[in-house]
């Protein structure tokens, strides 16, 4: 797995393409696995957020026989509150100084859901250079989440695509 990421980091991405891949992925695919696991923005933006996603009483009756018919279903929200756990430490793992803030940008737009307008309105910026700091925010994003998936997978699930596209002559 290592030769395979030490390939990578020598082709060349593209920007614009990896920019929309990974807004479209945010935009809509994220927020069908957040919504699937429970999880809301308040959860995500609460210092007291377990990672592993898991409450410590369940306050379920272990005997109950139809506890066993929701297993698959525990299953799969399982993955989805993993996934949104790998897509919100990715988040918070992007640059986030003063000439760089893409994790409050990300925040803002994705955890949040606030529209572009908005955000770059509340950061102090104009909307040409707030897009520009989204795409390179995105393009961030797109790197740094493999590795959050690998730490976060759950079971056989891949809820997490791969939105990183490279340059036609690097493929």
């Amino acid at each position: 797995m290592l030769g395979v990421l030490a390939v990578d980091l020598f082709k060349q991405t593209d920007d614009y393409k990896t920019a929309a891949k990974a807004g479209y992925f945010l935009d809509h695919r994220f927020q069908k696995i957040k919504n699937y696991s429970g999880m809301s923005a308040t959860d995500l933006s609460s210092p007291l957020l377990d990672p592993s996603g898991v409450v410590n009483h369940s306050h379920v009756n272990h005997q109950d026989m139809a506890f066993l018919a929701q297993a698959e279903q525990y299953d799969d929200i399982e993955a989805a509150r993993k996934a949104v756990g790998a897509v919100f430490e990715t988040i918070q793992s992007c640059s986030n100084g003063s000439r760089k803030p893409y994790g409050t940008l990300l925040y803002l737009r994705y955890i949040k859901y606030d529209f572009d307008t908005n955000v770059y309105n509340k950061m102090g910026y104009s909307s040409s250079h707030y897009y520009n700091l989204r795409r390179e925010a995105l393009c961030q994003f797109a790197e740094i989440l493999p590795v959050k998936k690998l730490k976060y997978q759950y079971k056989n699930y891949d809820l997490l695509p791969d939105l990183l596209v490279y340059k036609s002559g690097d493929n």
